[in-house]
């Protein structure tokens, strides 16, 4: 594959995705390529934890590995809708998506997918499809709003106006806005952080968080007590409260 690597470091996956550089073939190989992938990967239960790197180049050292080597446990990617962005929204796991450079359009939507999103510094954003006398088609203008409110959201997306890195910390765009040669490295290292949560509960979490911005409060908070119940039946949650009475750091199973 040369429009994308993966790579698997214990509990967390990486998915290094290459564009507009001399490396990349045609757009829609980079897309087959991504989408195998991440269909893969919704069904390995090993990994707790995903980071999709918005990369540059491919680096000399990383091996390029073939479609047989990612996780077989998946569907085909043949004959699956040309689409990136849901398969990202619908992955249980977190997803951390990071980014050293510019991101517009297509591209932005499946950034917006992500739960937490890193920047460098000198990154910049855009949404000129409307420009470009086209729409947002992978749930730009239902995520950005969502992330970023009705007017800014309307601001980008009709003028087509690309904000900097630091804007788009400030509006909510993405959590943190760091400098460029330190974003993978900060991506891993939230990663890590979460992975060492009990599986379940960031499971849980994540569901609660989600179905709930599109439940009315009383709906999301039923949605947030029954989801506490549940946990309470699991070996995690056992564990959890053990490890805090014995003070000592939890080992959780994920069961």
């Amino acid at each position: 594959m040369k429009n994308l690597e993966y790579e698997k470091n214990d509990q967390i996956a990486v998915v290094n995705i290459f564009f507009r550089t001399e490396n990349t073939d045609d757009p829609e190989d980079r897309l087959e390529e991504t989408i195998t992938a991440l269909e893969k990967l919704r069904y390995d239960d090993q990994t707790t934890a995903l980071v999709i790197n918005f990369a540059g180049p491919p680096k000399k050292n990383s091996q390029m590995i073939s479609n047989s080597s990612l996780p077989q446990n998946g569907r085909s990617a043949s004959g699956i809708q040309q689409s990136i962005a849901p398969l990202i929204a619908e992955i249980e796991i977190p997803v951390i998506a990071c980014l050293e450079g510019d991101l517009e359009g297509r591209e932005l939507e499946w950034f917006l997918a992500s739960d937490i999103r890193i920047a460098g510094g000198s990154s910049c954003f855009s949404m000129p499809q409307v420009s470009q006398g086209s729409l947002p088609c992978e749930g730009g203008t239902q995520r950005l709003t969502r992330i970023v409110g009705q007017g800014k959201a309307m601001e980008m997306i009709l003028t087509g106006c690309s904000i900097k890195a630091l804007e788009a910390q400030e509006i909510g765009l993405v959590n943190q806005a760091v400098p460029d040669e330190l974003v993978l490295k900060t991506a891993l290292e939230l990663a890590e952080t979460i992975v060492s949560k009990s599986t379940i509960s960031m499971r849980f979490a994540k569901e609660a968080i989600l179905k709930g911005m599109d439940m009315t409060l009383d709906q999301g908070l039923r949605l947030e007590a029954d989801l506490y119940f549940l946990m309470q039946t699991t070996e995690d949650r056992k564990e959890g409260i053990q490890a805090f009475q014995e003070k000592r750091k939890a080992q959780f199973n994920g069961r």
